[in-house]
């Protein structure tokens, strides 16, 4: 290698710096734009930086990190689920707990709520509980069986006709 191409791909310590900031943006963002954005770079230059081997492995990283972050996403989202509120006739609903202790004063209300809180369901989502089970799961993936009489292109054109009755 050249001294002249060391030189260029070798950082100084301020480019140094905006890569680690980049890097660590991108692996929350998963965004080349949007992570040079933060950072106040160009997105160019990340092409740029990618010629320096060092930095290539480091992106390399930063993105299994983002991959990562998404998968947990996904897993929670499919076992976890996650909090919606319940909706009735416009509006949001709300549980209300008295004070057992408490004695109303003659012109209060006789049922004085100590405790608000927002009534809300858990969902799933099945359909990523569904991907990520064929994923980790191999029973749980679609089998494809060819028969001794059978072509691979005679199933495949089997496989996208449309179901009979439907438009």
């Amino acid at each position: 290698m050249s001294k002249k191409h060391k030189e260029r791909t070798r950082a100084d310590a301020p480019t140094r710096a905006k890569q680690r900031a980049f890097l660590a943006a991108y692996a929350v963002i998963g965004n080349i734009t949007e992570a040079a954005q933060q950072v106040g770079v160009h997105r160019q230059r990340h092409s740029e930086w990618m010629a320096n081997d060092v930095y290539a492995e480091e992106f390399a990283d930063a993105e299994q990190q983002y991959v990562d972050r998404v998968r947990g996403a996904v897993r929670s989202r499919a076992i976890d689920g996650w909090l919606e509120p319940v909706v009735y006739k416009g509006r949001l609903q709300y549980e209300f707990t008295p004070d057992p202790d408490r004695k109303p004063e003659p012109d209060e209300p006789p049922y004085t709520p100590v405790k608000v809180e927002l009534v809300a369901v858990r969902r799933f989502s099945e359909r990523l509980l569904e991907a990520l089970a064929k994923a980790k799961a191999p029973e749980f993936r679609e089998k494809l069986e060819l028969g001794a009489d059978q072509s691979l292109s005679e199933i495949l054109s089997r496989s996208f006709e449309p179901a009979k009755g439907k438009k």
